[in-house]
């Protein structure tokens, strides 16, 4: 028994977590607003039967289409539907909606899925959203102990924008989860360095590239991490053994041809020509990314378009708008509070300025405790994808921003572990001294009556 102790511990509010999530994004499925992407990501999960029926077909040929979006999206949606009874077949001869074209012009000429279909795909990201809170937890666990990751978790539960994207049909949930699982993935790698986690964090970015292709771009921070901890090895050793670190810088080398095969693997189209029909993705992604900046901007003040044109400057001030104003758990608070107690106090900054705070605690970590450490395998990870989405931002959407998220309730659990270790810490040396006091003043008067007994 004694043994299930820690598996319970652990288990139990995980569990919690899950059902308190899948609950919640259940139900706001019927609730969200439709947008048209869905259409199309619902649209292309016959691709899931096509991987297994024919992955040599046509279907995988050099077109704007196998170069639009990496196939695991579809994958997902399309067994969402099969295990809800649905059929992956869901517009007329597979036919995507025409952005060109209105709604109505859409389900005229059966490019549009029905309502069903688009409610089982949100049902089927409802899971994922679930998975991703417990994801949260067992980082903010790992960095911070047991109520960090809870309260990170919950944090997340409750936030506009993992809400929306775990209520709606579409594939950025999925890159969220694969990229805080490659990022609890490295926490473990780095706290005890070993080949099945090193391969298991290669796959992990593999898939997550297989969703966006950005993950591709962190494993190459990764290799270059590794390089790093081979070619300097004991000026940044910190009580580590100079082998162990050594090994660990061998493990991260491989990471990025591991995730690239994971990549290739999952999709057909790169088969035939994997190097030059990677670089037709990411060349049309760029160029999709430019046109889409034409768009106006809608509830971004500051901004006449979701163009991202003053470089990285440009792209944190919009994770600041996004994170720290219009979609942050700290105004849902707020809003809570100034219903229950008219409270007027503005504090949608809360959960950014916690994160932030707490991704410097990690990075000092990193500082005293040297890079071969379980903060620096998260940091790692998840920096190394925020930096990414910054770096290649040329359109400004929403949920651009939900693997970010992720990153900043890592901080938000270490602030919250460190707050209550100190708080623990300042409790018990209270109740020390208190209770020195107390020892002294009771024995003080005895000593000389038990000098009197008979010896």
């Amino acid at each position: 028994m004694r043994r299930l102790l820690p598996i319970l511990r652990l288990a139990i509010p995980a569990l919690a977590l899950f059902a308190i999530a899948l609950s919640h994004n259940l139900g706001q499925v019927e609730e969200t607003a439709f947008h048209r992407d869905e259409s199309r990501w619902v649209g292309r999960a016959y691709l899931l039967d096509e991987l297994i029926r024919d992955p040599l077909g046509d279907t995988w040929n050099d077109s704007d289409f196998t170069r639009n979006q990496p196939p695991l999206g579809s994958y997902l949606m399309g067994l969402g539907l099969t295990l809800q009874g649905r059929d992956t077949d869901t517009t007329t001869d597979n036919r995507l909606y025409d952005f060109n074209r209105d709604f109505e012009w859409n389900v005229r000429n059966g490019r549009q899925p029905a309502g069903e279909d688009i409610l089982a795909g949100r049902r089927t990201n409802a899971v994922v959203g679930a998975l991703l809170a417990v994801a949260v937890f067992f980082i903010g666990q790992q960095l911070a102990g047991l109520t960090g990751g809870a309260i990170a978790g919950l944090f997340l539960v409750f936030n506009p924008l993992a809400t929306h994207m775990s209520s709606w049909a579409g594939a950025d949930g999925l890159l969220a989860l694969t990229v805080a699982l490659a990022a609890l993935t490295a926490i473990r790698l780095f706290d005890r360095p070993g080949w099945g986690k090193a391969l298991l964090l290669g796959v992990l970015l593999g898939l997550g590239a297989a969703t966006k292709l950005s993950p591709l771009l962190v494993a190459g921070l990764v290799g270059a991490m590794g390089g790093a901890l081979l070619i300097a090895g004991r000026p940044w050793q910190r009580g580590a053994d100079g082998a162990r670190q050594q090994g660990l810088g061998w493990m991260l080398i491989t990471c990025p041809a591991v995730a690239f095969a994971t990549l290739v693997a999952t999709y057909p189209y790169l088969w035939r020509s994997p190097i030059q029909h990677l670089r037709n993705m990411f060349a049309y992604r760029n160029d999709e990314m430019e046109l889409q900046g034409d768009i106006p901007a809608e509830g971004t003040p500051g901004w006449d378009s979701i163009a991202v044109d003053g470089g990285l400057p440009d792209a944190i001030a919009r994770t600041r708008f996004w994170l720290g104003e219009a979609l942050s758990t700290g105004r849902v608070l707020g809003d809570w509070l100034d219903g229950r107690f008219d409270w007027t106090i503005g504090i949608a900054w809360l959960d950014l300025a916690i994160g932030v705070a707490g991704l410097g605690l990690l990075a000092m970590m990193v500082l005293l405790n040297g890079p071969v450490s379980r903060a620096g395998g998260g940091l790692l990870i998840l920096l190394g994808q925020t930096v990414v989405i910054w770096v290649g931002m040329r359109a400004d959407f929403d949920r651009y921003q939900l693997p970010i998220l992720v990153a900043l309730l890592a901080g938000v659990a270490v602030v919250v572990g460190a707050s209550l270790r100190a708080c623990l810490r300042l409790a018990t040396a209270v109740l020390d001294r208190l209770r020195t006091r107390g020892v002294r003043r009771w024995t003080a008067p005895s000593l000389p009556w038990r000098r009197t007994l008979p010896s």
